[in-house]
């Protein structure tokens, strides 16, 4: 919800916009809020790596990019990824 809040009525950006480009295609969409419903709700895929392996989001799951080649960046780590 944050990432419609975001683009839609300008609500505040995630602290992490690499992470919510859950495509990674290097841009945030509705389209990557889309994706996250549908894992979330509905069974679909997950999102691209390096993606939470449950909604709980563990701190294993935490790493770095594997294709940092995109402008958007993380202003604050997760708790669990510090």
């Amino acid at each position: 919800v944050l990432t419609v809040n975001y683009l839609f009525i300008g609500g505040d950006a995630p602290a992490c916009l690499d992470a919510a480009d859950s495509d990674d295609n290097g841009g945030l969409v509705i389209s990557d809020a889309v994706i996250i419903f549908s894992w979330l709700f509905t069974g679909g895929a997950a999102p691209v790596d390096p993606a939470p392996r449950a909604t709980a989001y563990p701190g294993e799951d935490c790493g770095p990019d594997p294709t940092d080649d995109d402008p958007l960046d993380c202003g604050v780590l997760a708790p669990q990824c510090r």
